[in-house]
């Protein structure tokens, strides 16, 4: 059952988060949808979800997030399934996508460049699944999973195209792929 919904939301210059959901404790374990919302300018995270449960993000468009902040960030606590499709994020102060304690999921079919940091990190997530996107032009790399210390184990990268990132393409862990 999903407990929130937010869909076909425009949202612009707020000065904080664009969108954020910090389930309480009675929602938590329940299920977040975030379809079709666009986000611009907003001066911390365009999107920020805080939950467990399932949590899918799809045909959102998140621009210009500032202050250090992430485009499109979901952060569990753990026993969550995350499932982003078909968004656009570009022009982050930090991160474009960032995933953190996810137990399993996908991100597939988005475009993420023009972070001032990694257009997509994974830390901390199991079983993840990465197909089809196209990262360029982020300031540090392309795609980084299980870095920062939080292990991301049995991650699946494919058909992905990554290029002209400041430092590599993709690293896992500690090491790296540059970008050509």
């Amino acid at each position: 059952c999903t407990a929130v919904a937010l869909v076909d939301n425009d949202i612009e210059a707020s000065g904080g988060n664009g969108i954020l959901v910090n389930a309480p404790q009675e929602l938590l374990g329940r299920d977040f949808a975030l379809r079709r919302n666009r986000v611009a300018g907003s001066g911390a995270n365009g999107i920020a979800v805080y939950a467990r449960g399932a949590v899918v993000a799809s045909a959102n468009l998140v621009t210009s997030s500032g202050n250090r902040s992430t485009a499109l960030s979901v952060v569990t606590g753990g026993r969550a399934r995350v499932a982003m499709s078909n968004n656009v994020v570009r022009d982050s102060a930090a991160h474009g996508v960032f995933v953190r304690g996810a137990d399993r999921g996908l991100v597939q079919n988005s475009i993420i460049h023009t972070s001032a940091d990694t257009g997509m990190t994974l830390r901390d997530s199991a079983d993840m699944q990465v197909v089809n996107n196209l990262l360029y032009a982020n300031a540090t790399d392309g795609l980084a999973v299980g870095t920062g210390g939080g292990a991301s184990p049995r991650p699946v990268v494919s058909n992905n195209t990554i290029y002209a990132n400041g430092a590599r393409g993709f690293v896992l862990g500690s090491g790296g792929v540059a970008s050509p």
